[in-house]
């Protein structure tokens, strides 16, 4: 695919040493891939530092690394709350950008609280939307429900997914979305209802590992099971739905290891103290999750929304057996070849089950897993048929387009199905 239509990339995503982090690394990729296929490109992020690319890149403003490097530091000295930093950021982010003279073929973009700068992209033949997370406003949806079925006032807990003030900006910026390009089921669904062009590209991030990635371990004690559950905690990862379900079980050859920092809001907000009797274990932060891993015989993803998450694929890529919320976008990829990893996390009791039956068996619980850790350690995720189908929805849109339904993961077929090309219907 070959051509000079000129397109422009922007994130929300600071580039690091080697390309960008989260949804930054899909479109750093989209923006290469686009480079060598002979398009104009221009990739726009927060933050570029000394980074240098293979394509045109540049941060939004001149003064973007002393910005971050001023609001992290006020933030790790408590004088700036995480709510408050992140509308700062994307408020710093939409002003800079919007005074960049955009021009060119196609927009595409991985972050969407930028009402400002879509309202002046118009000489755009169309922009693209490659969300990070399912449809922020349907997140609140979720945030509010969980919270009025746990009794919590909402004016008692706030954070970036319930924030009104910053998902204005998202409601301004919606009616400027063209399309959205969905990589997993769960965020598609959560954007049909809008009457945009809604096409879905499954992506599969699968890091590879080597003996070198691993770092020695000593003995777990003696018949203990160790589930672990492994985020940055806030309300839509379900932490709290996950310790009301390790209490109806409660295993006692069993632990539960929580890692990751816990927001304050959520620390706040739910009761997180005592547990140590209940074999709970509080892990911290690291930098490097692989021991967590590594000591983990389950892990366990509770999400009441989730995009992928990429937790389910680093477990598996490691040999351990995942139990995911049916609300996970990977809840397809894993349910097919392991229904029984899959739970309903508004169910009460469901999880519980599944846990207690690892408990009781592990050997015959992870046998379940064989094929599935497998095919996750030789998977060969083709990333530049991924990127190219990615450009062929954006380069062959045209308004009357619907949303064609992904390929479903089979067995033994799913090295075959990905990336997955979706129909795209006669204009």
């Amino acid at each position: 695919m070959a051509g000079n239509a000129r397109i422009t990339i922007t994130t929300f995503e600071s580039l690091t040493s080697n390309s960008a982090g989260g949804i930054g690394k899909l479109s750093y990729g989209l923006a290469a891939h686009l480079h060598n296929k002979g398009f104009e490109v221009r990739f726009l992020t927060i933050n570029k530092g000394p980074h240098q690319t293979t394509f045109p890149s540049e941060s939004v403003h001149w003064s973007s690394r002393g910005f971050l490097y001023l609001i992290n530091k006020l933030a790790a000295w408590k004088l700036l709350d995480l709510v408050k930093k992140r509308r700062l950021e994307e408020q710093y982010y939409d002003f800079f950008l919007s005074r960049k003279k955009l021009k060119g073929d196609y927009l595409i973009t991985t972050h969407a609280f930028m009402p400002r700068t879509l309202k002046k992209a118009k000489g755009f033949k169309h922009i693209a939307y490659i969300p990070p997370t399912p449809n922020e406003l349907e997140i609140e949806k979720v945030c509010r429900n969980e919270l009025a079925h746990k009794g919590v006032q909402k004016v008692h807990y706030n954070d970036a997914y319930t924030d009104r003030r910053r998902l204005k900006k998202f409601e301004a910026s919606l009616p400027w979305l063209d399309q959205v390009i969905s990589i997993s089921p769960v965020t598609t669904n959560s954007f049909s209802h809008l009457g945009k062009c809604v096409m879905e590209v499954p992506f599969i991030h699968i890091p590879k590992r080597s003996a070198t990635d691993l770092l020695p371990q000593p003995p777990k004690q003696q018949g203990k099971v160790v589930f672990l559950y492994i985020a940055y905690s806030v309300l839509l990862k379900g932490l709290h739905r996950l310790l009301d379900e390790w209490k109806l079980v409660a295993p006692e050859n069993a632990e539960l290891h929580i890692a990751g920092p816990v927001s304050a809001p959520y620390k706040a907000t739910f009761d997180l103290s005592g547990l140590e009797a209940e074999n709970v274990r509080f892990l911290g932060y690291t930098a490097n999750p692989t021991p967590f891993y590594q000591q983990a015989d389950v892990i366990i993803i509770p999400s009441l929304i989730d995009n992928e998450p990429t937790t389910a694929t680093e477990a598996l890529s490691l040999g351990k057996p995942v139990l995911l919320s049916s609300t996970c976008g990977y809840a397809r990829f894993v349910g097919e070849m392991v229904p029984d990893a899959v739970f309903d996390v508004f169910k009460p009791g469901m999880l519980a089950q599944k846990i207690n039956a690892a408990a009781t068996d592990m050997p015959a619980f992870k046998a379940k897993y064989a094929d599935l850790i497998e095919y996750t350690k030789h998977k060969k995720f083709d990333q530049e048929e991924f990127f190219a189908t990615i450009a062929g929805c954006v380069l062959n849109y045209a308004p009357n387009r619907v949303h064609q339904d992904a390929p479903v993961f089979k067995k033994g077929l799913a090295a075959e199905m990905l990336p997955g090309t979706p129909t795209l219907l006669p204009a």
